[in-house]
């Protein structure tokens, strides 16, 4: 998980449903209800929790260029030590500058609820940016969210970098770059940094191949 100094097995088995209601060629409505159970081996600090949550989106195409979204969803946690709750309402946008960049970006609040305890409140938010060149594609992100692990909810930050070069019509060359930032339990660091190869032999099956080094810093 990246959040503790042990190995170990993390077993996890989900169920997911989405729908969507189309309003109108440019209004659509999205809701799903998802469920997971994780359980943990060779850990003495994760516990084993079961997580279900509740989400809908409104989208909405002003023009050909600006879609907006608004969005919440709502998550619990249970545990052995009882049952912790998050919600998250959102607001976003999708924004096409050029035909070549299109930006995304969304800003929500995120509201923990413990039992006996007072709330915890925050913000979440992302922004994507991706420019998309004969053959290059450039993709840069800043992502914070609030998702459920085997420490209950926990605050992180991800930035990352990609650069795509498109060989031929079936392979691509890849470097990539993140660093992601636990801040709420365990305040751990780990940077990332890849260079690998994809290569489609046919519409089932696909090839890739890279080489990851991986660091990790905390507080210890």
């Amino acid at each position: 998980t990246g959040l503790v100094f042990e190995d170990g097995t993390r077993d996890t088995r989900f169920f997911n449903l989405n729908g969507v209601y189309q309003f109108s060629s440019k209004s659509m409505l999205n809701a799903g209800y998802s469920l997971s159970d994780n359980t943990f081996s060779g850990s003495n600090q994760l516990r084993a929790f079961t997580s279900s949550s509740l989400n809908s989106s409104l989208n909405h195409q002003f023009s050909n260029e600006f879609s907006g979204v608004v969005a919440v969803s709502l998550t619990e946690i249970s545990r052995t030590t009882g049952e912790t709750y998050l919600l998250n309402p959102t607001v976003g946008f999708s924004w096409m500058l050029l035909e070549s960049l299109v930006v995304d970006a969304s800003i929500g609040k995120s509201r923990v609820y413990i039992q006996d305890l007072p709330t915890i409140d925050g913000f979440t938010y992302s922004a994507n940016s991706t420019y998309t060149a004969e053959k290059d594609t450039l993709n840069a992100s800043f992502t914070r969210s609030v998702r459920p692990n085997g420490l209950g909810f926990q605050e992180s930050d991800k930035a990352q970098l990609k650069w795509n070069r498109k060989i031929n019509d079936v392979s691509d060359f890849y470097l990539a770059y993140a660093l992601n930032k636990n801040n709420t339990i365990n305040q751990v660091e780990t940077a990332s940094a890849g260079i690998g190869y994809n290569r489609k032999k046919n519409n089932d099956w696909g090839l890739n191949l890279y080489v990851k080094n991986r660091q990790r810093t905390a507080t210890n």
